[in-house]
């Protein structure tokens, strides 16, 4: 009767730290999202390419939407100019309806780069694009300007969620691998190699460390099942 309850309490203490990872996990890749997501472009024309990459022409007005903000401001940069045959216009670039800044758009490429509070934490924020319309040879768009490389980063860029992920990953082998009463020397072994294994990302380590889990708790139960046999 005893050995049983101790295997009960061995399996019930395996999947409670099993669950404590994923609720870890999700909270830190919750977190890691809301400061990485990604602007969203609203009326721009399809993507196009040349041998420099990717680009898009904006129309004579379009937007970018910023996501709602975790709690860092950041900063919005994009690379824009008005190509030749096209005529130099000026951008105006609007923060929520409000004018924020004009340039000239000539030939020249320019980088801009806005910084952003983390005011709109609750909708968002929409920086909008406006110039003058202009068509091409050949092309019956109306075109406003040519943009590329359009990133949104974070103004003090963290990266606690990373590192928190690839050194909770070896720890929480160690405590699954002690908590299951594997020794010392196979919870080090273990670790060890979960932490190698982060070299090629915390996905990596983390697959490890929940194969390494899974592993054990099966094989404790088809023990057992064995055992009572």
């Amino acid at each position: 009767m005893k050995p049983t309850r101790k295997w009960h309490q061995q399996v019930i203490s395996g999947m409670l730290i099993i669950a404590a990872l994923l609720l870890t996990v999700g909270a830190l890749l919750r977190e890691s999202n809301a400061v990485h997501r990604p602007a969203i472009l609203i009326d721009f024309y399809p993507v196009e390419r040349n041998e420099s990459g990717e680009y898009r022409f904006t129309r004579p007005t379009s937007h970018i939407l910023i996501p709602p903000l975790s709690s860092d401001a950041v900063v919005l940069s994009f690379r824009t100019y008005s190509p030749s045959p096209l005529p130099e216009r000026t951008l105006t670039l609007r923060l929520d309806q409000r004018t924020s800044l004009s340039l000239l758009s000539g030939p020249v490429p320019r980088r801009l780069m806005l910084a952003l509070s983390p005011a709109g934490a609750g909708t968002g924020q929409l920086v909008t694009l406006e110039t003058a319309p202009a068509r091409a040879p050949q092309d019956r768009r109306l075109l406003g300007v040519f943009t590329d490389n359009i990133v949104l980063r974070p103004l003090s860029p963290q990266t606690w969620q990373r590192f928190a992920l690839l050194a909770l990953a070896p720890a929480m082998t160690l405590l699954i691998l002690l908590a299951l009463r594997c020794g010392i020397l196979a919870g080090a072994c273990g670790a060890s190699i979960v932490a190698g294994m982060g070299v090629w990302g915390w996905m990596v380590a983390w697959g490890a460390t929940f194969a390494i889990s899974a592993a054990l708790v099966f094989d404790r139960m088809l023990s057992r099942g064995r055992g009572a046999l």
